[in-house]
């Protein structure tokens, strides 16, 4: 997990895009940490290296291997070596440990399965019933956090050169506008749309 990033107010950063590819193109090799590689591309067959494996469902595999990890401070499978990484893989048994909630388990196996065309796209991921109420968890934490970081006063300006200060935002400022960002969003949630 050498490249997700915890801020200091708890928002979570991913680096290193180095070999990232645009959502429209196909992916036609493997690249990237072996262990988030999804099955279809450590098993990338040479007829199909012409054609291409959809990226959007190995992406999902890949945050399904960064959730597991987060959920439980290890891996899903063995990557001990390429080779053992790729057996575990390809018998796609997870063994989930007894903390994980049966929601959080369910979300897993289904982006974990090994078909792609049988993993769930994005906004279905977000319609997941541990991530709809996960992240409304999250976010009102993050608001919490934020708001008594502003009580306290303990921002100070990340600006060292006074001439740039008056055009910059300083954290305090950044963090009041999150906090109404995420007052308006919650508003625009809960009402009905108007069309």
């Amino acid at each position: 997990m050498g490249s997700v990033l915890l801020t200091h107010d708890f928002q979570v950063k991913l680096i290193d895009f180095g070999l990232s590819e645009r959502t429209a193109d196909a992916l036609h090799s493997v690249c990237g940490t072996p262990l988030y590689c999804s099955p279809e591309l450590l098993f990338l067959p040479t007829n199909f290296r012409d054609e291409g494996v959809a990226g959007a469902p190995a992406d999902v595999w890949s945050t399904g291997i960064l959730l597991f990890a987060v959920l439980t401070g290890c891996s899903p499978f063995d990557d001990s070596s390429f080779s053992s990484l790729r057996q575990e893989v390809y018998r796609n048994s997870i063994k989930f440990p007894s903390h994980l909630s049966e929601l959080v388990q369910d979300l897993l196996a289904s982006i974990l399965t090994s078909d792609p065309a049988a993993r769930p796209t994005i906004p279905t991921l977000l319609s997941h019933p541990w991530l709809v109420k996960n992240v409304a968890l999250y976010r009102s934490t993050i608001r919490l956090v934020r708001m008594k970081s502003l009580s306290r006063g303990s921002f100070h300006s990340e600006t060292e050169d006074s001439s740039d200060a008056a055009s910059s935002l300083d954290d305090a400022g950044a963090s009041y506008r999150d906090l109404l960002y995420d007052q308006l969003a919650e508003q625009e949630e809960q009402s009905p749309p108007t069309r």
